[in-house]
């Protein structure tokens, strides 16, 4: 019926538009009319493929997975808000609030896109995955969360920050900074180390934390996956409680990645009131309240800023203030939620 009537009202719009000389009554009534659309767009659930990376598992419990993590609570945020949301995600993933399907690779999604009419069951897509030509291979909105350097994320991208957005010259970027909801506060107080916590990836930094703690004679403890930098404690991959004591307990969190283009590790140490060292490069900066450390990437530096860490009480409480009110998840989906709308609409940016 709404389709109906929009279909009515566009075909006045696009006569008056014809029109060599509208009278101002017939301007109005075109403005009047416009509005109408939107407004009833605006209202109107829409139906959302949100994709997620397929090399790891999606889901609430799976600790090592940052796209996971925005894509499962975008996922179930618009759920929530009553739009009808299907998540497409790696084999062993799962949500308890909406329907999953299950993908061994990135590019099955395409032979699925194209097999199954998705046009007819889906108004928008929003891919959360690092498979980017997608765009160019299926003929409907897509919406792609950009979150690595490797290629350029096409049309109607959303930005973790405004310094990714800068990587590749973007023009008027849309930026949508992650967000996370607060876990309870844990009880731990802060002990005598530093914490490491994310995947052993050269370009995160492990190596660089190892050395830069060994010549601060500051103790270093490590968590995530793969296999750590030797002479170092490690706690294995961390979720749930064991990480939120984990972060509580350092002086500060080392989050040294050169190609961040956000900090949602970041986000989760201040929440629980310990502050972040971080490079100056890359997004993740954009991440850090002042409490933390902004400093080069080099060993030297991250030394210094080490020193500093154990002897600095930085105030639990404004640092997890600055997480509520910067990196809600509420925020992030509202945000969302609208540029989902706008490509629905024909909108390109």
């Amino acid at each position: 019926m709404i389709e109906d009537i929009e279909n009515l009202m566009q075909g006045i719009v696009d006569s008056l538009h014809d029109d060599d000389a509208p009278t101002a009554s017939q301007l109005a009534l075109r403005e009047e009319v416009v509005k109408f659309i939107a407004e009833e767009k605006a209202d109107k659930p829409l139906r959302i493929a949100v994709l997620s990376d397929t090399r790891l598992p999606t889901s609430r419990a799976y600790p090592g997975h940052g796209l996971g993590k925005m894509a499962i609570a975008v996922a179930e945020g618009l759920a929530a808000r009553g739009h009808t949301v299907e998540l497409w995600a790696g084999n062993g993933s799962h949500s308890d609030i909406v329907s999953v399907s299950e993908f061994d690779d990135e590019r099955d999604y395409i032979s699925s896109f194209n097999t199954m009419k998705a046009r007819d069951m889906f108004d928008v897509v929003l891919s959360n995955t690092h498979y980017h030509t997608l765009q160019k291979r299926v003929e409907m909105p897509i919406v792609n969360r950009s979150s690595d350097r490797e290629a350029p994320p096409g049309k109607c991208a959303l930005y973790p920050s405004k310094a990714h957005a800068r990587f590749f010259n973007a023009r008027n970027p849309r930026v949508v900074r992650n967000g996370i909801d607060l876990p309870e506060m844990p009880t731990v107080e802060r002990g005598d180390y530093v914490a490491y916590l994310g995947a052993m990836h050269a370009h995160k930094g492990p190596m660089m934390a190892r050395e830069a703690a060994r010549l601060a004679g500051v103790k270093l403890v490590m968590a995530g996956p793969g296999t750590p930098p030797p002479g170092v404690e490690y706690r294995g991959e961390l979720s749930g409680q064991a990480k939120w004591d984990f972060l509580a307990g350092a002086r500060a969190l080392v989050f040294m990645g050169t190609i961040e283009s956000a900090g949602l590790v970041a986000l989760e140490a201040q929440a629980v009131g310990t502050p972040v060292i971080c490079t100056s490069f890359g997004g993740a900066s954009e991440y850090t309240a002042a409490f933390g450390w902004n400093c080069a990437d080099d060993t030297v530096a991250l030394e210094t800023a080490l020193r500093v860490a154990m002897i600095f009480d930085a105030p639990r409480d404004l640092l997890r203030e600055f997480v509520e009110k910067e990196f809600s998840t509420a925020r992030m989906i509202d945000e969302t939620e609208q540029a989902l709308r706008d490509a629905a609409n024909g909108e390109v940016w």
